[in-house]
């Protein structure tokens, strides 16, 4: 939902037209951990670099041509 509400956000549009769901609107064939998020720490004690924020990568990716559909896309997209 964040990663989509940013898409939106960048893209110029309203992010408040992506709705948070839970998980069980989405049966699949393995159960889910109620928190799945990644952390850096493994990096580090690996002695690698961490990756930058990926808001800031999302922001450098949108900017090239490549993602102009999906944001066209978007733009076109009944709301609600």
């Amino acid at each position: 939902c964040g990663l989509a509400r940013e898409v939106f956000r960048l893209g110029g549009l309203d992010p408040e037209r992506i709705r948070p769901v839970g998980s069980d609107r989405f049966p699949r064939p393995a159960p889910r951990p109620a928190f799945g998020v990644l952390g850096h720490g493994n990096w580090q004690r690996a002695g690698l670099v961490s990756l930058p924020p990926w808001e800031e990568q999302l922001a450098g990716a949108l900017r090239t041509p490549a993602f102009a559909p999906l944001i066209d896309v978007a733009r076109r997209a009944p709301c609600c």
